[in-house]
């Protein structure tokens, strides 16, 4: 792309986007990230790596996406715990974490406000992750395929949420890019239950 020493970025096409490790892995990072791209969707042809510089900094991104969802008598009404008690849990620098009852009570109350449940999908999130790194996981086993057919129609929800939007770019009208990452999200999900379908009646050998 003909890049140079000291170019400035803007106005320039990208193919990847890369935040995270060592240098810019902070949670302060990720905060920064979150209020450049608010309200904007990335292009098709990008790819965009996020990388958390530590568990802690991950765990922080997962628990300050319920603050962006949830005022404070919305989280009140939820878990009778203040907002402060959710900011504590997202510190990277303190040992305090999230009740597991409480997760499902501030998701829930995300459901009812007809936003995805952030707590939920952070979760299914890390636990593709670790299935697909684990050495002994079999790639025909039910319980794997259940939970990514899991995390495909959790994509497939964001996407149409995403383009119903009054908020967005065309409205409630859904593009026409849109439209195609919504059938491509669909055709995914179709091709995941299908391949649960065949190894359930034993034709996928």
């Amino acid at each position: 792309m003909s890049y140079k020493e000291g170019d400035t970025m803007l106005g320039k096409q990208i193919d990847f986007v890369f935040l995270g490790s060592c240098t810019n892995g902070r949670i302060e990072d990720f905060r920064a990230f979150s209020e450049i791209v608010k309200g904007r969707k990335k292009a098709k042809n990008v790819t965009a790596w996020l990388v958390p510089g530590s568990h802690k900094v991950e765990k922080a991104i997962k628990d300050e996406g319920i603050l962006k969802i949830l005022n404070d008598d919305e989280i009140l009404e939820a878990i009778g715990k203040t907002s402060s008690y959710l900011r504590k849990c997202s510190n990277p620098d303190l040992a305090q974490q999230i009740d597991h009852n409480d997760s499902f009570k501030l998701d829930q109350a995300c459901i009812q406000k007809g936003k995805a449940p952030p707590l939920l999908t952070a979760y299914e999130y890390m636990i593709a992750q670790l299935l697909e790194k684990a050495d002994n996981f079999e790639n025909k086993d039910i319980n794997e395929m259940l939970v990514k057919s899991t995390i495909l129609h959790g994509k497939l929800t964001e996407l149409v949420k995403e383009a119903k939007d009054p908020k967005g770019e065309k409205g409630e009208e859904i593009s026409a890019l849109e439209k195609k990452d919504i059938f491509e999200a669909i055709t995914d999900l179709e091709n995941k239950i299908l391949k649960i379908k065949l190894t359930i009646d034993g034709k996928d050998k």
